[in-house]
């Protein structure tokens, strides 16, 4: 689960923030069997830089929007399961991240709409929970 909440500066730039949890449990043949919990949250801004791709192009109720997109997320991670470097630890560690990267967005109504991102983890590591590139798929109302 990770929902967003954001709020328009301008027409075109948006900021907010967001929540991120994740319950993982493993029970596969061969290996421990764990459960572990991943909490955290992110900030991010938004900037699009075409609102309405059939305008710039010429082609009537089109509509789709392109975006850049800057986000640092914060997780906080069981190290026994997440820290490569260091797993005999024991407690928990921060992972931060820096997200870069851009999407589309298509209006499905007045206030709302299907978004499709792509971001690159600048800092991706070891400990990094995901690899590049980060598909996120969401919508907005």
């Amino acid at each position: 689960m990770s929902p967003l909440a954001g709020f328009h500066i301008t027409p075109r730039l948006a900021g907010g923030l967001g929540l991120r949890y994740e319950y993982y449990k493993s029970n596969y043949p061969g290996y421990v069997p764990y459960d572990t919990h991943i909490y955290g949250g992110s900030v991010f801004s938004r900037y699009m830089i075409v609102k309405n791709m059939g305008e710039a192009v010429g082609i009537g109720g089109l509509g789709t929007g392109v975006f850049i997109q800057c986000e640092y997320e914060l997780l906080n991670l069981e190290r026994q399961y997440f820290d490569l470097t260091n797993p005999t630890e024991g407690g928990r560690f921060n992972l931060h991240s820096i997200l870069v990267g851009g999407g589309i967005y298509q209006p499905i109504g007045q206030r709302s709409g299907v978004m499709i991102t792509v971001l690159w983890n600048l800092n991706e590591s070891y400990n990094s929970i995901y690899s590049n590139p980060v598909i996120r798929f969401g919508f907005t109302f």
